[in-house]
């Protein structure tokens, strides 16, 4: 993720490991402490230009990424895609949300079914309709949002349809 979001080498993120700007945890995955993200939120958002470039790279990165688990959920990896998910539900959030205000329909699209048997698997549908429910709301206006509206429409219904709501 570093790598194709940020351009970081392996080389530069252990040189930040070792100057302790970056932790690794137990699942071999880079953190950093919050103060170092605020400052580096702070100082990307002085930079527009690169700050929108990271952020298009966030979000392919994060909806591709996503898209990759629903052949793989079907067959037999149900498990590590759910902790794949888990562990970046956060980042896919923002992935979705930028991707919805951007009108990035190609990203959106692959990732509608993953995402909501995600939801749908760890009992969470009524989060996994919100956030089907903020691309339909921008989709509706748009004629090139209606190809994301056939994919959110039938997940949105399987959803709706476990909670008893037979009138959504």
């Amino acid at each position: 993720a570093a790598g194709q979001v940020a351009g970081a080498t392996l080389a530069v993120l252990a040189s930040l490991t070792d100057k302790s700007l970056l932790r690794v945890d137990a699942n071999g995955r880079f953190d950093r402490h919050p103060l170092l993200y605020r400052f580096i939120r702070e100082k990307l958002l002085a930079r527009p230009r690169e700050a929108a470039v990271t952020r298009e790279r966030h979000a392919a990165f994060q909806l591709r990424s996503l898209a990759g688990w629903s052949e793989r959920a079907v067959t037999g990896d149900q498990g590590e895609a759910l902790t794949w998910i888990d562990d970046e539900l956060e980042n896919v959030r923002a992935a979705w949300s930028w991707a919805v205000a951007s009108r990035r329909w190609d990203l959106l699209r692959p990732a509608i079914a993953p995402l909501a048997w995600y939801f749908k698997i760890r009992g969470r549908r009524r989060d996994g309709i919100d956030l089907l429910d903020e691309a339909v709301r921008a989709a509706q206006d748009d004629a090139d949002g209606r190809a994301v509206l056939a994919a959110v429409f039938p997940a949105r219904a399987r959803l709706l349809q476990d909670l008893g709501r037979y009138g959504e």
